[in-house]
């Protein structure tokens, strides 16, 4: 009886054993797996094999919360593990080896799960070099940035008064007339009164106060546009002003977009990190980087692209140009550049949305809202229920399944006609097309070249170009701000171009409108520069995609004969004119151009519809098929009006298709080839 019953004790004990040894085993395996998830120790290898002792002040020890419960015990030992690597990373990060800094770098920004007590030391570690790096990471924890400086948040009168000194010590250093506007405008209006003792009155009125201070915001971005004028608002002590106007106003879109703006032109001169990394700016960035809002995280991502100078594969973007992929340090090195250029009132913003309504109007005496309050119908989309894509899918795919191979889907947007065309306007339905179409009903993109294009062609740059355009000088125009014409709006593109490394890739150009011409006539610039980086825009330029481009002429520029005395048109509408001898000119050139450079692949579309113009609702035919036909490459006429034949329908519309297209065909060619 013993005996058996001993025997029993013996199987549990050894039972318990068993299980407790594999329990223990697994465990070391899951913490090894997390281990290397977390960072790669062999990086640790290349440090000094005695590093100085870098350890968690008293007050930052995390004791476990029962030290006799063995769970809690490994959970704090593995705390420490994970803190006492962090730290030797960040040691690791100011070494001499770049290839070492970038890894350990990566590394820390990839670190997740610790203490937010440890974070906030970590954070105290940081050089503006490092922290700069960590803010370039996507889904880096934002608490490994140091916090703003904490300020008692003032009152609004007496931001006001900070605004009113800013403004006034900026136009000491630099005199412009649009300063002393708004000083005069805002300040010495009887609406508002600041004194000395931030006492106000337009409390007691009852005014609307945010517009006053999102005036002066727009006021300070279009003083920092020009010049070297961003240097001054740092100079003055400026950004502490902005963070503060930022903490208050966290979530108002259209103040965020400002601020962001001011910040992407403090930063396009590195020698201002120290200040930003002091004031708290990098943890904002670094945050609006992943906004929803397409305007906030592009700008943001611009600034901190900027800053990023040991990461230099993407260049210096400078006010005009965007990149818009990739937004984060890239582990890829880009084949294709893919570069945007907007027309006439246009905006990288605005005009390379997704098309989600047939007409659109444009303005005839100032520029188009570019997307930052557009209230764009939904109605398809609230008609429709995501239940009833989902039945049509199953249905779809079983019908598929017996006659899908026999068919062919016409593609959207397919054109009316077409002049040395190549390739179908069909396409194999598949599951992925009818998925992708379902996303791009329920899910209008703000930006079809970021959103889908990056997706569908791999190893790609995008950089979206912008620049201000009117219809007419009565618009509101700032006296010190140069009219520049298309030569030399061309000219400054080119220059900024090449700082952003433009050139040392093939390059695909996507332009619409006037677009088309600033593009042309960059092209014949960079062939006669004497300048190599520039030449290098010319040479490697490997593909065209003119949409509604005027090559001889708009007309556009007939408002000009039809209601001149009313209209005032710009330079950019008097050089729009038909058979202009500068256009006709710039044709022969470009054409010269491309038998010195053959092999650049070109599509051309044109619009048939006209575009309504408001506020009469004018239907008026921008860019007639004779001027918008090159003579050379692919060529056809597309069923859509002037604004919206650079916006296709979804990802199954023949525009898109089209660029899909080209963009692979270069970057095939360049694999194939071996460029560098």
């Amino acid at each position: 009886m013993k005996l058996g019953l001993n025997r029993k004790i013996v199987v549990t004990g050894v039972t318990i054993l068993t299980a407790g040894i594999s329990w223990l085993i697994y465990e070391i395996e899951k913490t090894k797996s997390i281990l290397f998830q977390a960072f790669d120790p062999r990086l640790l290898s290349t440090i000094d094999s005695d590093p100085v002792k870098l350890t968690k002040p008293t007050s930052y020890i995390c004791l476990p919360k029962n030290p006799h419960n063995p769970l809690h015990l490994l959970a704090s030992l593995w705390n420490e593990l994970k803190f006492e690597y962090a730290l030797r990373l960040i040691n690791m990060t100011k070494c001499d080896v770049q290839e070492y800094r970038l890894k350990a770098t990566k590394t820390l920004a990839n670190l997740k799960f610790l203490e937010t007590s440890d974070y906030q030391y970590l954070a105290q570690k940081l050089d503006a070099e490092t922290a700069t790096a960590l803010s370039r990471y996507k889904d880096v924890d934002i608490r490994l940035f140091m916090n703003p400086p904490n300020k008692q948040t003032l009152k609004y009168h007496c931001l006001m008064k900070s605004l009113q000194n800013l403004l006034t010590n900026l136009n000491v250093m630099s005199k412009h007339d649009c300063l002393l506007y708004c000083i005069d405008s805002v300040f010495q209006d009887d609406t508002i009164i600041i004194d000395d003792d931030c006492t106000s009155q337009e409390f007691r009125k009852g005014i609307e106060t945010d517009e006053y201070l999102l005036t002066c915001l727009k006021t300070i971005l279009h003083h920092s546009d020009m010049k070297d004028n961003a240097k001054d608002i740092v100079s003055q002590k400026g950004l502490a002003v902005l963070m503060e106007i930022q903490q208050r106003y966290s979530d108002n879109r259209k103040i965020l977009t400002v601020l962001a703006s001011i910040l992407a032109n403090v930063c396009v001169y590195p020698e201002h990190k120290e200040e930003v990394f002091r004031t708290g700016w990098l943890s904002v960035l670094a945050k609006w980087t992943s906004h929803p809002n397409l305007v906030l995280s592009t700008v943001a991502s611009k600034a901190l692209a900027n800053l990023d100078a040991e990461f230099s594969q993407n260049g210096a973007f400078k006010r005009d140009l965007y990149i818009l992929y990739p937004n984060y340090r890239n582990s890829f090195e880009p084949k294709t550049d893919v570069v945007l250029v907007h027309g006439l009132l246009g905006g990288v913003f605005f005009s390379w949305r997704q098309r989600d309504k047939e007409e659109e109007a444009v303005g005839l005496f100032d520029a188009l809202i570019k997307g930052d309050d557009d209230k764009r119908s939904k109605d398809i989309i609230e008609n429709t229920s995501y239940e009833y894509f989902k039945i049509m899918q199953t249905y779809n795919e079983e019908r598929w399944k017996d006659i899908g191979k026999d068919y062919e889907m016409v593609m959207y947007d397919s054109p009316e006609d077409s002049l040395r065309d190549a390739g179908s306007f069909t396409y194999h339905q598949t599951k992925l097309h009818f998925e992708n179409e379902v996303k791009d009903l329920l899910n209008t993109s703000e930006c079809w070249p970021k959103d889908w294009l990056c997706k569908d062609c791999k190893y790609v740059r995008l950089i979206g170009l912008n620049y201000d355009t009117n219809l007419s000088y009565w618009a509101p125009v700032c006296p010190d701000q140069e009219q520049l014409t298309l030569r030399q709006r061309s000219q400054k593109f080119i220059h900024n171009l090449t700082k952003a490394h433009v050139g040392d890739r093939p390059i695909v150009w996507i332009c619409h409108s006037m677009g088309g011409l600033l593009v042309k006539q960059m092209l014949v610039n960079a062939m006669n520069s004497e300048n190599e980086n520039e030449r290098k825009i010319a040479k490697n330029t490997k593909g065209i995609i003119f949409c509604s481009t005027p090559h001889r002429g708009s007309q556009t520029a007939l408002i000009k004969d039809l209601t001149a005395s009313l209209v005032w048109p710009t330079i950019e509408v008097q050089e729009l004119k038909e058979n202009s001898p500068h256009l006709l000119e710039l044709d022969d050139n470009f054409k010269e151009y491309l038998l010195k450079n053959k092999g650049i692949k070109i599509i051309s579309f044109v619009e048939s519809k006209p575009t309504d113009v408001s506020p009469v609702r004018i239907s008026f035919a921008f860019v007639s098929k004779e001027s918008a036909d090159p003579g050379i490459g692919e060529f056809y006429v597309l069923p859509l009006n002037h604004l919206n034949v650079c916006k296709p329908k979804n990802r199954n519309s023949f525009i898109y298709r089209k660029v899909v297209q080209v963009v692979n065909d270069v970057c095939n060619t360049c694999r194939i080839s071996n460029w560098k």
